[in-house]
């Protein structure tokens, strides 16, 4: 963890320590989905970006609420 707070100062532990630490969990989990649809792309992405984001597959053309909503449906329930 102390790789972490390299960037932090002094001053940041400080306040961290007097109004966050007292009442923040050990862990801390973030669970989140990104959301798009295909109006959202103005521009048309190139092949170099597709390979570094799986997600911009062209063949994904959108993740819309709907889309999370039946996919979770599936994997959670």
């Amino acid at each position: 963890m102390t790789g972490l707070l390299k960037d932090f100062t002094k001053e940041d532990l400080k306040i961290f320590k007097e109004e966050f630490e007292s009442f923040l969990p050990e862990e801390i989990y973030d669970f989140h989905v990104h959301l798009w649809e295909k109006d959202f792309y103005k521009l048309k992405i190139s092949k170099n970006r597709i390979k570094q984001n799986p997600f911009l597959d062209p063949e994904i053309v959108q993740f819309t609420y709907k889309n999370f909503k039946d996919i979770s449906k599936k994997l959670l329930y």
